[in-house]
């Protein structure tokens, strides 16, 4: 066996061991008891995520909005320079 399927053995050995404890992180799991100071961090985490994505895509709406005005008035600017001719 080489090093790298080693390596990709222990990934997937890693992985399925963690499986329990990634199942953790949905609201259900996460209100448990025994979900101990994670589950506050796991919840805070999910009530944060959509604030995120808002300050991460807002940007990019906005961008894309002045984009498409500033070529809608170079479009009227060369449909009227076009029909001047």
């Amino acid at each position: 066996m080489t090093a790298r399927a080693i390596t990709l053995v222990a990934v997937v050995v890693a992985v399925l061991v963690a499986l329990p404890e990634i199942a953790a992180a949905c609201p259900y799991c996460a209100g448990q008891d025994d979900g101990g100071p994670a589950r506050g961090f796991v919840i805070g985490a999910m009530i944060v995520t959509p604030f995120i994505a808002a300050l991460v895509c807002g940007p990019l709406v906005i961008r894309m909005i002045r984009r498409s005005r500033e070529l809608e008035r170079e479009h009227e600017r060369f449909r009227e320079s076009s029909v001047d001719e």
